[in-house]
């Protein structure tokens, strides 16, 4: 676990990648889905402004959050490892994984499920093949 440890901004550059993204594809989602409706006889007057600033405005500020601290924690993985790809590897496989299931739970149906666990796997055992060549890596058992 200690190797796992070394790596953490990796991870939480990829987490925060997955955000960003996930929050950068809300408005269109949900303007697809016409839950925001411009009726002419609103109760509010600002009712359409507060509905506005929370489909397209809050999504929008998150997005940003989550990029920016994609930058940071990515630039942090960098300074910690001794090798550019292997930071580079584990923030783009969490990014990956953790943004087709978010993707997949909010939008997609099932019917992809196989071939997402297949890229999944591809993308773990990419990641695990990369961290294996750090010499501070113990392998189970030894």
């Amino acid at each position: 676990m200690d190797v796992l440890f070394k790596y953490r901004y990796s991870f939480l550059a990829g987490a925060c990648a997955a955000g960003g993204s996930f929050f950068g594809k809300l408005p269109s989602f949900i303007s697809a889905m016409n839950l925001v409706h411009a009726d002419t006889e609103q109760p509010v007057a600002g009712y359409v402004y507060a509905e506005f600033a929370l489909v397209q405005l809050l999504p929008l500020g998150l997005m940003l959050f989550f990029n920016i601290c994609n930058l940071r924690y990515y630039l942090k993985a960098l300074q910690m490892t001794q090798q550019t790809l292997t930071a580079t590897v584990l923030t783009a496989a969490s990014n990956y994984v953790i943004s087709v299931r978010m993707n997949w739970c909010s939008c997609l149906s099932g019917t992809v499920d196989i071939i997402i666990w297949r890229w999944h796997r591809a993308y773990i055992s990419g990641a695990l093949f990369s961290m294996r060549y750090y010499k501070g890596f113990k392998q189970p058992g030894s």
